[in-house]
């Protein structure tokens, strides 16, 4: 069945004793640092476009936090 309009902007109650745990992590993946890659910025704009395409004027923006974070601090490197 379908969200209605008021389920999908009814705020979100969260009721964790209503949840039931049904798989664990046997493997916690591994965090990889990487280089600064320039490809990033172009890939997150396809993503980004991808996004709006499908969600259109539901979308008011879509931005990169790593950005902000570049922003103030310059010479630090973040990955998307």
């Amino acid at each position: 069945m379908d969200p209605t309009i008021t389920d999908i902007i009814t705020p979100w109650q969260d009721k964790p004793e209503l949840l039931e745990r049904i798989a664990h992590r046997k493997i916690q993946p591994p965090v990889l640092i990487l280089e600064p890659n320039p490809q990033w910025p172009i890939r997150f704009e396809q993503v980004k476009q991808l996004v709006r395409s499908v969600l259109g004027d539901l979308v008011l923006d879509i931005a990169r936090m790593c950005d902000e974070w570049e922003h103030l601090n310059p010479g630090a490197h973040f990955n998307p």
